[in-house]
């Protein structure tokens, strides 16, 4: 009886986090674009290429900024961000950060603003000793990424405040108006890179539930009826 006791608090505790996995929304941002212009030592090609791609946990936004379609992608009361990776590619190379891999004592804070007849924003703001890898020519040892995607057109980046959110891009946004800034800066040497680059393409979309969650759930299928033939 002791046995099955344990079996099905086991189930009971996998059971919950089989169930937060499947309730976190993860959502991809995806944003390449032209280099218009660069700034520091670091400097990619002009008009060559570069990508940002961005995943988030929408379970984490806070909506109580007293501005309308005004999001903040951050849970000030647990301290928890709903970024949970962005990685930045040009000519030069790539880097990747992941807050699994941070030390953050306050996470980075992604700030969504659509104000209906304002330009819109997405600002994202990462400072990290351990939570970046990879390298942008000689910044091996980034420490710093500052990520802004603006528009001068009230009409775009999102036609409305819960695309990102769910996920579904309803339409394509004017990538005429479309620009963006970047800027990445070394630990150990200083080194900082800035570019801004006008968008040649955008997509949001949602990111699946990875395989091992559903087999996950199989497993905790077969536990159970183990445990009932063992209890009869």
């Amino acid at each position: 009886m002791c046995k099955l006791r344990k079996s099905i608090s086991a189930i009971v505790l996998l059971s919950g986090l089989l169930l937060n996995s499947a309730n976190a929304a993860l959502v991809e941002l995806v944003v390449t674009g032209d280099i218009d212009s660069t700034n520091g030592s670091v400097r990619p090609a002009i008009n060559s290429s570069v990508t940002v791609s961005a995943v988030y946990d929408t379970s984490y936004v806070d909506i109580t900024i007293p501005s309308d379609n005004t999001g903040r992608f951050y849970d000030i009361a647990s301290n928890t961000t709903s970024l949970i990776s962005i990685g930045v590619t040009t000519d030069l190379g790539t880097v990747d950060f992941v807050t699994a891999n941070s030390s953050l004592s306050t996470p980075p804070i992604v700030t969504q603003i659509l104000v209906p007849g304002m330009s819109q924003s997405l600002d994202t703001n990462i400072i990290s000793a351990t939570g970046f890898t990879g390298s942008i020519g000689s910044i091996t040892n980034p420490w710093l990424l500052k990520f802004v995607l603006g528009d001068s057109d009230s009409g775009n980046i999102f036609t409305n405040p819960n695309e990102l959110l769910s996920g579904n891009t309803t339409s394509l946004p004017d990538l005429s108006q479309m620009s963006g800034y970047i800027g990445i800066q070394d630990l150990l040497l200083g080194t900082l890179s800035e570019m801004a680059f006008s968008a040649t393409s955008y997509s949001v979309s949602a990111v699946p539930l990875p395989a091992s969650v559903w087999l996950l759930g199989s497993g905790l299928i077969g536990v159970l009826g183990l445990a009932r033939r063992k209890a009869t």
